[in-house]
């Protein structure tokens, strides 16, 4: 026999012993002069290797397969190794009960992340029953759970690390978790000031949970605001102010160098003051900045200036009822944020040339540009040449954006949640959706006028969820 195919056939029976798990001590000839070992059987691999390859699957494959494989394997499946680095992502198809079997099944969880709609307040519960070991809890759907849950949430797991939600409500994705006082963190200031009363507790008025309680005394609010934050300025990492904005409350919060999550809200409602809200550009080291109600805000000479500004850091902006100041140095704003991930610039009057630099957040995987009545398909133009990686698109109350849009926005094939609620769309284009967008689960659409379309859209993706306006027409257009 030829000496190659003689050591083929060796190779051959070698293999099949292995696949057997049978003991294999001796060598193969390699076709060169050098000695190989030969494969090891998967079930003499070491465990930490072992672990190593089951943490690429997901949570529900360990809990549904890997547990049944083997005694071995379900120990494995057990391990607190392996759930450190484990996500549960649970897909729109999951039904409720399999979801809730699976919290049930994961005492070992950390980590949970919902991309669609759901019933956040069950959500919570059966994790505060069955996951005792919670980290990290990421709702991206709006909204998500009440601020009852959350309060329940953050009693329940004091030392959490991230509770990424929009509550009912609210206006922003807040990390409640970064802003918990309740566990007398130093690095964390969360304070709540009425503009007409100095005695109010120290909570937030954006519907945010109450995290603390103090009482101002007998200063008045911005002399509290100046002596926490003068206390803490050298080592306050995470910031939450609601209160009536000043220059002088900017100026203290500059100061505070270490900032990596700010959020602020002017809660005055008559607000005749103007201020730079542009002197925050010297925090180098935010990761999230959130904007709320600086309508007063002032350009200054930030339009000089802040071209020489990198906030490579940040990478969640959200900037809601901003104002003109804000508007028309948003594409500036952009442009020096290259590494977002979630942008939220709702209830704005943004206009095409605003966001013009959007193509350059190739990062991007969460857009809401919901009831900014300017903003026409050219935007979308935009965001489909850089931001292939977008998952969740928000075009609510857009009037100008027409059925076109598809089209447009065919190049952000990883499109997972889609919702253009607030607008009548004829559905000329929701054939494509399917070719276009082969990840969509979900598709929040208002009223269209072709019923039969919906049907077809259906049989030709019945994964995907349709979520329609109940309200009835007529009734519904004053929603917006």
């Amino acid at each position: 026999m030829d000496p190659s195919a003689l050591r083929g056939v060796k190779k051959m029976r070698l293999l099949r012993r292995i696949g057997r798990g049978q003991p294999v001590t001796h060598r193969v000839e390699a076709s060169t002069s050098r000695e190989v070992q030969a494969p090891v059987h998967i079930a003499r691999l070491p465990d930490f290797i072992m672990l190593k390859i089951l943490s690429y699957l997901s949570a529900e494959e360990v809990v549904c397969n890997i547990r049944a494989t083997s005694r071995k394997w379900n120990a494995y499946s057990k391990e607190d190794e392996l759930w450190r680095n484990l996500a549960f992502v649970p897909k729109v198809s999951m039904p409720d009960d399999i979801l809730y079997m699976c919290f049930k099944n994961m005492p070992q969880l950390r980590t949970f992340i919902l991309n669609h709609t759901r019933d956040c307040d069950l959500v919570i519960d059966r994790i505060c029953v069955y996951c005792p070991q919670m980290k990290n809890i990421n709702i991206r759907t709006k909204p998500g759970p009440s601020l009852s849950q959350i309060e329940k949430l953050l009693y329940k797991f004091p030392e959490i690390k991230c509770v990424n939600v929009r509550c009912f409500g609210s206006l922003m994705h807040i990390d409640f978790a970064k802003l918990n006082t309740c566990i007398h963190n130093p690095h964390i200031l969360s304070l709540y000031i009425n503009s007409t009363h100095y005695g109010y507790d120290f909570t937030l008025d954006i519907g945010m949970v109450k995290l603390g309680t103090y009482l101002l005394g007998q200063l008045t609010p911005i002399e509290k605001l100046r002596l926490e934050l003068q206390e803490r300025k050298n080592y306050l990492k995470c910031l939450a102010v609601s209160c009536k904005v000043t220059q002088e409350s900017l100026n203290e919060i500059c100061e505070c160098k270490q900032l990596t999550y700010l959020l602020i809200t002017n809660n005055d409602e008559v607000d005749d003051e103007s201020y730079d809200i542009f002197c925050l550009l010297s925090l180098r080291s935010l990761e999230t900045m959130q904007l709320l109600a600086l309508e007063n805000s002032d350009v200054g000479d930030v339009i000089h200036g802040i071209h020489q500004v990198d906030f490579h850091r940040i990478t969640k902006l959200e900037v809601v009822k901003g104002g003109s100041a804000l508007e028309s140095v948003m594409n500036s704003l952009i442009s020096l944020c290259k590494n977002l991930n979630h942008l939220n610039v709702q209830d704005n009057l943004l206009t095409d040339e605003d966001l013009s630099s959007i193509e350059q957040c190739s990062k991007l995987e969460y857009l809401d540009i919901s009831k900014n009545p300017l903003l026409t398909n050219e935007c979308l133009r935009k965001l489909s040449l850089g931001c292939r990686l977008l998952r969740y698109l928000d075009l609510t109350a857009c009037p100008v954006i027409n059925d076109d849009f598809i089209l447009v926005i065919r190049n952000c094939n990883k499109l997972q949640t889609l919702r253009i609620e607030g607008e009548f769309f004829a559905g000329n284009h929701f054939r494509h959706l399917k070719t276009f967008f082969p990840e969509l689960s979900e598709f929040h659409v208002y009223h269209v006028q072709d019923e039969v379309l919906y049907s077809s859209l259906k049989e030709e993706m019945p994964t995907l969820k349709i979520i329609q306006c109940e309200i009835d027409v007529e009734v519904c257009n004053y929603k917006w």
